[in-house]
């Protein structure tokens, strides 16, 4: 069953098509690839469908609602949330506080809450931090959980973007270039999570990735994007084996081994 549905959509920067026409689905419990060259909207995709661009036509569905030009904070409501290529972590917190703050519309927020109902917020501030620590224990960050996030690796910090996502609660997670600037060690713990979080929590993944080793390991079905458009989908030996792929994007020496 189709959680989100792309048709036709079209996005324009000064007259130059990022997306022109792209039209393409993501399946319920899959964790699907969006490859292609630079240049071939995928981030231009990826921005739309979590409200930070709206498209200039075509329709995004999520879950047979309309999503498309609905504002970030409104998409989140409705169960999707993004990572980023370069983290986005508070950096003067520690990485228990970067979960923490997650959760929208804490009780702690309001202030008159906050001065008459002290029971309701400690409560809820001690089921956040029990969640956080499940999180941070879940993702191996457990040991530096009191460390401020500027003092994390490349690699753990990724891990926090993936657990700040998890704090929402959404369904569908959007990761872009996860792999990008992550050690070997820490890439396979990554990949190991978002597929544990797929096969024991149900949570779907549209994964950017230029690492196709990483994707031929993790993602079915994968899409390739050239051009705005959605060029070819299927597995990774399939669209790899496409002779417009190999023209477009990959090239025979980029083909990853299927042994």
């Amino acid at each position: 069953m189709a959680m989100l549905v792309a048709e036709g959509v079209e996005k324009s920067f000064g007259g130059v098509h990022a997306v022109n026409g792209c039209s393409f689905s993501v399946e319920e419990g899959s964790i699907t690839a969006l490859i292609g060259p630079n240049g071939a909207g995928k981030s231009t995709m990826f921005a739309m469908i979590a409200g930070f661009l709206a498209p200039d036509r075509g329709s995004i569905r999520f879950r047979d609602r309309e999503i498309g030009g609905l504002r970030a904070h409104e998409v989140a409501r409705q169960g999707i949330a993004r990572t980023f290529q370069i983290p986005h972590e508070f950096a003067g917190m520690t990485a228990r506080e970067n979960l923490l703050v997650v959760p929208a519309g804490q009780a702690g927020e309001n202030l008159l809450t906050s001065l008459f109902r002290h029971g309701r917020v400690r409560r809820e501030e001690e089921r956040l931090r029990h969640r956080a620590d499940e999180v941070l224990e879940f993702l191996g960050l457990t040991h530096v959980a009191d460390e401020l996030a500027s003092q994390l690796s490349g690699g753990q910090k990724k891990l926090l973007e993936l657990g700040k996502a998890m704090m929402t609660g959404a369904r569908l997670i959007l990761l872009d270039e996860p792999g990008a600037g992550v050690n070997p060690t820490l890439l396979r713990k990554l990949a190991e999570d978002i597929r544990r979080l797929n096969e024991e929590q149900g949570i779907t993944f549209c994964i950017i990735e230029h690492d196709l080793d990483l994707v031929s390991r993790l993602c079915n079905p994968v899409l390739v994007l050239a051009e705005g458009r959605l060029l070819a989908q299927g597995t990774m030996a399939e669209v790899t084996a496409d002779p417009e792929v190999k023209e477009a994007y990959l090239g025979e020496a980029h083909v990853p081994s299927h042994e």
